[in-house]
């Protein structure tokens, strides 16, 4: 049973039975999914409705308030690049997917701080609670961590955003491969 998605196109090959197309034709899906290449199972079909349908308001009140975003508009893109690692983190058996977004890493920040909103987050989103490892000398990076992230991102979604920083030809700092020059390296 899966759904295919053809070239990009949000035109679905239904194999299971159901009429779940106009579900996922939101301005969030589309931005969670843009080009889809691969083919997708009922779950992870659901699973993407679901993450599609989350919203977080306070969020985006406090990090507006406390200043980390100018805008509404550009905490939304962050908060949908935040979906977009869920999503990658969900759907990928590799470890170790680089945080290389200072945006993004401000959002997951401040949503850890929702102890309890985030908590069941990750229970009723992925199963399991999705922890944030920054890189320290107790914790450190896998060397491969940016460029696994950059290859997952790119198949799932094409071309990256310049929120990623992916493309920055910076030094990251020592010891820390997989990240940014803006913050620490971190990895899920």
């Amino acid at each position: 049973k899966t759904l295919c998605f053809l070239m990009g196109t949000q035109v679905l090959e239904e194999r299971v039975g159901v009429n779940i197309a106009p579900q996922f034709l939101g301005s969030v899906y589309s931005s969670l999914r843009p080009e889809i290449r691969d083919s997708l199972t009922y779950e992870q079909a659901e699973f993407i409705q679901r993450l599609e349908g989350f919203e977080a308001p306070y969020l985006e009140e406090k990090l507006l308030s406390d200043g980390r975003f100018k805008t509404s508009e550009e905490y939304q893109k962050a908060f949908t690049e935040f979906k977009k690692y869920v999503l990658l983190r969900k759907f990928n058996v590799e470890r170790g997917l680089a945080m290389t977004s200072p945006q993004v890493d401000e959002v997951w920040h401040q949503f850890i701080l929702f102890t309890q909103q985030y908590h069941e987050f990750c229970g009723n989103m992925l199963g399991e609670y999705l922890h944030h490892r920054p890189k320290t000398s107790f914790t450190p990076l896998s060397k491969d961590g940016k460029k696994r992230f950059i290859s997952n991102y790119q198949r799932m979604f094409s071309e990256m955003p310049n929120i990623w920083d992916a493309s920055s030809d910076c030094e990251p700092p020592s010891g820390c491969d997989p990240g940014s020059c803006s913050t620490p390296c971190m990895e899920e």
